[in-house]
């Protein structure tokens, strides 16, 4: 009788560990509620858009990879981007774009969710050797 006990305990904890997983919080707690980032991306030399550009939201500062991404997207035409987060907290945006160099700046959310980002990139000369 006490493994018919247990056993319905065990599978409560698991699911409860799986629902706080899969949602960010456990059955009961506040729900997240989705933050919008939303910014422009130019080039440093002329001040021009940069239509095209990939756009990621990580937690981690050097994150790279499309794994470590909460949200990632491309800039319009008019070099704007709009992410939606799932987090609050502390959260790392990086614009990247051929030619140009990386650029990573740190928001904190939820409190500059309502900025809008500008993220300007430096232009990069690649030479070809030879």
């Amino acid at each position: 009788m006490s493994q018919r006990v247990g056993r319905p305990i065990v599978v409560a904890l698991l699911a409860t560990v799986a629902w706080a997983c899969h949602t960010g919080s456990a059955p009961g707690a506040a729900p997240l509620t989705a933050v919008t980032i939303r910014g422009i991306v130019t080039d440093s030399s002329t001040g021009q858009p940069i239509h095209g550009a990939a756009i990621r939201a990580s937690r981690a500062k050097t994150a790279t990879g499309p794994s470590d991404a909460i949200a990632s997207g491309a800039t319009d035409s008019l070099g704007r981007f709009k992410l939606t987060v799932p987090v609050r907290g502390r959260l790392y945006i990086s614009a990247r774009y051929i030619g140009y160099g990386p650029i990573v700046v740190g928001l904190t959310l939820p409190s500059d969710s309502a900025k809008t980002i500008l993220l300007v990139l430096p232009r990069r000369t690649v030479y070809m050797q030879q």
